[in-house]
């Protein structure tokens, strides 16, 4: 990468740009020389790729040397003043993109919020140079005369305005008999998805509000023949001198005086010229000012606290292994509060949306409103406008701020930090910081290791339950590691119960989805007006719908999978491709209609919970109660206040939330994530037991788990028993050595993707047979995997064990090789590959 900025106008420049498309190389454009002294390393440019489409792309590489294999087009627009991404951000793009083995329009799609891309929108118009009135009546269908005659009125129409007013889905036959005939042309619309938001303010006439004499005039008159619009300056007139906003613009917002007054009274008073309104762009991000409190660290926390300052002086990163409820977000703000004081800024990483919304107001408490929040549920302006915040470059907008701290999900990382000071990666084990489709398939806890690299800040990885590579790593002197095993204040470890389902069920004692000692535990909880969380990783009424003659079950048309009741809905649903259809009356096979749904998910569990205990008000947590914006913040706030006793949920429950009148947990189905066939299953299952664990009991009163199992004395049951995690770790960590596992080797997936299943057992063979004679026995595959079709799509797998001692780079090179060579051979053959480093 070459410098930023250039002075000499007259130089005949290229730029290297990153496109985002899924290409393995950048762009060579070149640049006109008018805009020579307005290119920059990091600013947005609009470029055309193939023969129509425009495209946003990112400023890479600023050189004077021609590409050698083809002409090199001209960059059609700047769309930028200054750079809206700096080099270090370019560095760790390239880092992911070489070692996660994906291309840098991968990781700008990523990386960059989509109101920052600018789309390329077809759209049709009027052929000047066609003749209408010669041919106009025959020589047209009735369709086509429908659209030419709105576009006699519109200058111009996109692709869905031609679909609506046809009625019809598939336009582009039609579209494309209207070129053919020469009577409209095509051409391509860049078009900003980024709006600022405008707020409507109302301001008194300038020469009034200076002549203190005529504006009494214009009030004695107003309160004589309108009254109303009397009272709409003179409550201007107060919020001008009371309220700081108002004072401090000389205007007061238009929602204030809604409030109050009707619309037609304050347009009144503009068309009469007394008062006038404006719109000023203001920013979504501000928030309610919050008063600050300050936390006090008990003496445990105070010396953990130490240890990891003492760590930080030789170390990048620490690991702050601690017990849930021991207090590590307090840990957290007192080191947040000496990299601000430091005059940097703090990245706070969670895995899960839902944790944002209790977080954010635990740190809106100690730190106001210096914390900003970034994550997927955010719109696309509220995603710019605190990239622009971050990038301090917002200087149009009202009240303008920098951000100290950025509270958000793994994309986060990719914001345009300029002074990162520290890297917080909360709850570190958990795998949703593994980004899976599409590529790049980074995970955000290594990312955040590297990013903090390029800053020189330092990186604190907290959990309860460390994965396994982070583990290995602290035990090996390359982490600091830092142990709390106490909790907070008075707060006890919760007591576990293991029922046993196999036990019950022989000795008939258990006759629906819960054992009965849960039952109880339930009971009784909700008679001392206690809260309780019931956990199952599984959403929708059941699993699966089965024949109760011929065993027959309904799959997905487009996937290997059975198709899941929603009893919300009455319907079967794919979780994969989405695929829905009603439930059958009767077997497809052999007819009958005896069919009976078959397990449990989070919709009949929260069913039976209001069938058992009829007062009790239960909700649930899950995707589908959790997809509008704020619906996690809603059913969070609602639980906090004890509006809800019971609630049901998926993984979203298991992870960092903290509720004080919780003292019954339920894990109602450990069985199903023991069993899974990965080399993960017992750490994911001890993890996932754990963290779940640890929502019980977090202030004075000790909480209770429940765990049913047809295995009780399963080994990681009896490891969550004695809860010992170094124990637990060494149990497994000899047989991740012996079989050649993480954190001894790198693990990268290699997928072919394909309709036609034969396509894909020839490729896959193809590709073990070139990878073999370099991996040996460190190759499995192919195989292909539990779920062989996704939305019509084979998968096959091959599975590589790395050395570590071979650098990303040399992997990506070798497999690059290899890959490009099966490409080569099978030119005509329709396949995707897909790459997965270190997968979860």
């Amino acid at each position: 990468m070459s410098q930023t900025t250039h002075n000499f106008s007259q130089t005949t420049l290229f730029v290297d740009v990153i496109v985002p498309l899924s290409v393995a190389n950048k762009f060579t454009y070149r640049v006109p020389k008018d805009m020579n002294d307005h290119i920059a390393l990091g600013k947005r440019v609009i470029v055309q790729f193939g023969k129509t489409k425009f495209y946003t792309g990112v400023v890479y590489n600023i050189h004077s040397n021609p590409p050698k294999d083809y002409v090199a087009k001209y960059i059609d627009t700047i769309l930028d003043d200054t750079p809206i991404i700096n080099e270090t951000q370019l560095k760790l793009w390239d880092w992911i993109s070489q070692y996660y083995l994906c291309n840098p329009g991968d990781v700008m799609n990523a990386a960059l919020p989509s109101g920052l891309k600018l789309s390329s929108t077809s759209h049709i118009t009027l052929n000047p140079d066609f003749n209408f009135e010669e041919s106009y009546y025959d020589y047209f269908t009735d369709k086509e005369h429908v659209v030419l005659d709105a576009l006699q009125h519109n200058a111009s129409l996109g692709f869905e305005d031609v679909a609506v007013i046809l009625n019809i889905k598939t336009i582009q036959p039609f579209v494309n008999s209207l070129i053919k005939k020469g009577a409209v042309v095509i051409y391509e619309e860049i078009k900003d998805k980024y709006k600022p938001k405008l707020v409507s303010y109302v301001g008194i006439s300038e020469s009034l509000f200076n002549d203190e004499l005529q504006l009494k005039e214009v009030l004695d008159t107003l309160e004589k023949k309108a009254f109303k619009q009397a009272e709409v300056v003179l409550t201007m007139l107060h919020l001008l001198k009371s309220d700081e906003t108002s004072k401090q613009l000389g205007l007061v917002k238009k929602s204030t005086l809604l409030k109050q007054f009707d619309t037609a009274v304050i347009k009144g008073l503009v068309k009469k010229e007394i008062l006038f309104e404006r719109e000023i762009e203001t920013s979504r991000l501000l928030f309610d000012n919050r008063a600050i409190t300050q936390k006090f660290l008990s003496d445990f926390q105070k010396v953990a606290l130490k240890e990891i300052e003492t760590h930080f002086e030789t170390k990048q990163t620490v690991l702050l292994h601690g017990v849930t409820g021991s207090g590590k977000t307090e840990i957290y703000a007192e080191l947040i509060n000496k990299v601000i004081a430091e005059g940097k800024q703090v990245l706070y990483l969670v895995p899960e949306i839902a944790l944002t919304t209790q977080l954010i107001n635990r740190m809106r408490a100690i730190f106001g409103n210096s914390v900003g929040i970034y994550h997927s549920r955010f719109s696309e302006n509220e995603r710019v406008e605190i990239w622009n915040s971050i990038l301090a470059e917002n200087e149009g907008a009202l009240n303008a701020k920098h951000f100290d701290i950025v509270l958000g999900a793994r994309s986060a990382l990719f914001l345009p930090f300029s002074k990162l000071g520290l890297i917080i990666v909360d709850e570190e084990h958990d795998n949703s910081y593994k980004q899976q489709d599409p590529a790049p398939r980074y995970h955000a806890r290594d990312a955040a290791m590297y990013l903090a690299g390029l800053h020189k800040a330092k990186v604190l990885l907290g959990t309860a339950t460390p994965a396994f590579e982070t583990y290995y790593n602290a035990l090996h002197n390359k982490f600091g590691l830092v142990r709390v095993n106490q909790r907070f204040g008075k707060a006890i470890l919760p007591e576990t119960v293991i029922c046993d389902l196999k036990k019950e069920t022989q000795q008939q004692q258990n006759k629906s989805i819960f054992s009965h000692q849960l039952i109880t535990a339930i009971t009784d909880a909700l008679a001392r007006k206690e809260q309780i969380i019931l956990f199952q990783n599984r959403r929708g009424f059941a699993p699966y719908t089965e024949c109760h003659s011929c065993h027959w079950i309904p799959h997905c048309v487009h996937c290997d999978v059975a198709l899941i009741y929603h009893k919300q809905t009455n319907k079967l649903s794919c979780h994969y491709c989405g695929y829905t259809m009603q439930p059958p009356t009767s077997c497809n096979a052999c007819g009958n209609n005896d069919l009976r749904y078959k397990g449990f998910g989070t919709e009949k569990i929260e069913e039976e919970i209001e069938i058992l205990f009829p007062t009790a008000k239960v909700a649930r947590m899950d995707l589908d109660t959790t997809r509008s914006k704020y619906a996690y913040k809603q059913l969070i706030d609602e639980f906090e206040m004890g509006s809800i006793d019971i609630l049901v949920g998926t993984q979203m429950v298991t992870k960092g939330l903290d509720f004080d009148n919780v003292s019954v947990v339920g894990v109602l189905n450990v069985d199903s994530v023991l069993n899974f066939p990965d080399f993960r299953s017992f750490e994911k299952a001890y993890q996932l037991i754990v963290q779940v664990s640890g929502r019980a009991g977090r202030k004075d009163k000790k909480g209770t788990v429940y765990i049913q199992t047809t295995q009780p004395e399963h080994s990681v049951i009896k490891h969550v028993l004695a809860d010992n995690y170094l124990e637990f770790y060494r149990s497994q960590i000899n047989e991740r050595e012996k079989f050649h596992y993480p954190p001894y080797t790198r693990v990268i997936e290699l997928s072919v993707v394909a309709k036609d299943v034969a396509v894909v057992n020839d490729i896959s063979q193809q590709l073990a047979n070139q990878l073999k004679p370099i991996f040996g026995s460190m190759m499995l595959g192919p195989e292909f995997p539990l779920i062989a079709k996704i939305k019509d799509q084979y998968h096959k797998r091959i599975l590589l064990k790395i050395n570590r001692e071979y650098s990303p780079t040399q992997v990506r090179n070798l497999l690059k090789q290899e890959v490009d060579t099966l490409q080569y051979n099978n030119k005509k053959s329709q396949y995707r590959l897909q790459i997965d480093a270190d997968p979860v």
